[in-house]
């Protein structure tokens, strides 16, 4: 699957994955933690600026997505999350576009 992520929604995908699953899952969701996290020109170009709990980032240049090749197993772990999300019942705003991108109802 190809998805288009922004900044912000590659730090969403990264804040929702499982902490905890099997250990072939988790080999999976670190790859693709380490893939989704901004690279070093990105942090430059974007004045990315991380504080305790915090990100910050200019937010025209951030804006720019930036397009990620998912496998099948990668993008069932992100859908898999987001349902645990809404189960839960703590989807917020910032969370509805990966719905939709992810197709998630």
């Amino acid at each position: 699957m190809k998805v288009d992520l922004s900044i912000k929604e590659r730090i969403l995908v990264g804040n929702v994955l499982p902490q905890a699953k099997s250990l072939a899952s988790m080999r999976i969701v670190q790859d693709l933690r380490n893939r989704l996290v901004p690279t070093l020109e990105e942090y430059e170009a974007w004045g990315i600026v991380e504080t305790p709990g915090r990100v910050e980032w200019k937010v025209a240049e951030a804006e720019t997505v930036k397009e990620f090749e998912l496998a099948r197993k990668e993008s069932d772990l992100i859908v898999e999350a987001l349902r645990d999300l809404d189960q839960k019942e703590q989807v917020t705003a910032e969370y509805l576009p990966l719905f939709d991108k992810f197709e998630v109802e």
